[in-house]
């Protein structure tokens, strides 16, 4: 299936492409499956039907441990196979990648090498994963070539683990460590922008992602991230994470958007408005910085003020305010760096390491701020701008 017009795409690189899976591709996911070749090299002869193949469709939708791309060749945007991550433990940072280019006249040209890089640049880049497994069986050459472009090692074997073709065949066991991606793999990829929303110089706000669950499970089971929220440090598991993800983007009187570093389009946290009221014309500010390295860089600071310029000159509201504990001076920083200032303080109202802190109230007003990303978009057409004759 060949279209002209480019599909919805995650990742973009040279010659290939990682886009999400499309329900309407279904009868060629039934012929994939059916390729004695393709199922052979993942160790798999089961038969494939319409109906596996929509149970494996709505198993995607729903669960967090797994993320599969199709593979398009950009040159025509021609699926040509499906790149997966799976068994995604986000505590430990880890995950497994398998590769399947099933059109036959697409293998041996080098997309599945290229596919994977794209793969790996999102588990390294994009869901801060720390260690990756590959497996492949010692008759398929072409996966030990492309693991060892990719620079994978060799961690083990299971041997005679499959009989093919009258002989038994090991399964090789290879790793590929986050701290040598660079060198391997992301050099040659591009990351395609995600969909955002407002662009600053080094950072952009987007809309939260159902896929990023995992990587916001982990932000949050970080005990100092709580803290800092004025929240009871407890463990975090992702059924609370999903509840607050359906809640979040459900809620009329919330507007909460993914934080990007502009340079990789990698997340860095959430930003926000809660308690909107229109009619009043105010709303409440929060944000998180999820990963300790990028605070202080000067990251939270420019989302802060992306998010007002959101509040004031997108939404027209008059007066946003925020809490900040004492015991937080760097959050006290940004947010006075951001546009806001003390309005009043709440005195030993946040227990904090047995000791009782000082809740500071901070507010921004629409009449103090100077919108300088969007007000180039809220402005009036040049045509509507003419008096009418």
């Amino acid at each position: 299936m060949t279209s002209n017009a480019a599909p919805l795409v995650c990742q973009r690189g040279e010659r290939v492409a990682l886009g999400p899976l499309r329900s309407e591709l279904l009868n060629t996911y039934v012929r994939w499956g059916n390729d004695l070749v393709a199922g052979r090299n993942l160790g798999a002869w089961g038969m494939a039907t319409a109906e596996n193949n929509q149970a494996w469709l709505a198993r995607h939708a729903t669960t967090t441990d797994l993320h599969e791309f199709l593979v398009y060749e950009l040159a025509g945007w021609r699926p040509i196979g499906v790149a997966t991550l799976h068994h995604i433990v986000q505590r430990n940072q880890t995950a497994e990648i398998a590769m399947s280019i099933a059109e036959p006249d697409a293998r041996g040209r080098g997309f599945g090498t290229e596919a994977a890089r794209l793969t790996l640049a999102h588990a390294f880049q994009n869901l801060a994963l720390r260690n990756v497994l590959l497996r492949y069986f010692t008759f398929n050459a072409a996966s030990a070539r492309m693991a060892q472009k990719l620079g994978f090692r060799e961690i083990g074997r299971q041997r005679e683990a499959l009989a093919v073709a009258g002989g038994r065949w090991d399964m090789v066991y290879t790793e590929l460590l986050a701290r040598l991606h660079a060198r391997y793999g992301a050099s040659p990829v591009s990351a395609s922008p995600p969909i955002v929303n407002i662009v600053g110089e080094r950072v952009a706000l987007g809309p939260l992602r159902r896929e990023l669950l995992p990587l916001d499970q982990r932000w949050m089971n970080d005990l100092a991230t709580p803290r800092m929220l004025g929240r009871t440090p407890q463990p975090r598991t992702l059924a609370a994470q999903q509840a607050w993800y359906d809640g979040a983007t459900t809620n009329a009187s919330s507007a909460l958007f993914l934080i990007y570093e502009v340079a990789s389009w990698r997340p860095l946290g959430t930003a926000g408005l809660h308690d909107i009221d229109v009619r009043n014309g105010t709303a409440e500010f929060g944000i998180l910085l999820g990963e300790v390295a990028d605070r202080g860089g000067g990251y939270g600071t420019e989302a802060t003020r992306l998010t007002l310029d959101y509040a004031f000159t997108a939404l027209g509201l008059r007066n946003v305010q925020l809490r900040v504990f004492v015991y937080n001076p760097a959050g006290l920083r940004v947010y006075q760096k951001g546009g806001f200032r003390e309005m009043g303080r709440r005195r030993a109202s946040q227990l904090m390491g047995g000791q009782f802190w000082d809740t500071i109230y901070m507010e921004a007003l629409a009449s103090e701020f100077a919108s300088s990303t969007l007000a180039h978009f809220f402005v009036p057409d040049e045509q509507r701008a003419r008096p009418t004759p």
